[in-house]
């Protein structure tokens, strides 16, 4: 919804009726310049539940998570790693963001605050 919301408000035909997307656990789906757009801003919201790992969970992020679970599984099983595949990261690989206004509810670590405006890209 936040990929089409934002190619639809290129189009005349949608930019006139001012198109706009509140996009609810939405994945991380742009890169931190668009993330911070004005343009961006201006036709996305995003709603992040909690700890909801889909508005969490990008490439880069998957990533770094299974680096750190197979350095987990070679220290618990004693090994060097040897044996193990290697994986090349991807050219030009970025982290990705959620878009827009990103408005996070009944997060553990905006207490006591049950809704806040946070910038994705400093978090």
């Amino acid at each position: 919804a936040t990929l089409l919301a934002l190619l639809w408000a290129r189009i005349p035909f949608f930019r006139e009726r001012n198109i706009r997307a509140f996009s609810y656990a939405s994945p991380c789906s742009v890169c931190p310049k668009l993330s911070n757009a004005p343009f961006t801003k201006r036709h996305i919201t995003s709603v992040v539940f909690g700890d909801d790992i889909v508005s969490r969970l990008g490439l880069v992020t998957f990533r770094e998570m299974q680096s750190d679970i197979m350095a987990l599984d070679m220290s618990v099983n004693g090994t060097d790693g040897s044996s193990m595949p290697v994986m090349q990261p991807l050219e030009g690989e970025a982290k990705m963001h959620c878009a827009g206004r990103v408005w996070w509810l009944e997060s553990e670590e905006y207490k006591p605050h049950p809704i806040v405006e946070i910038d994705p890209v400093k978090e």
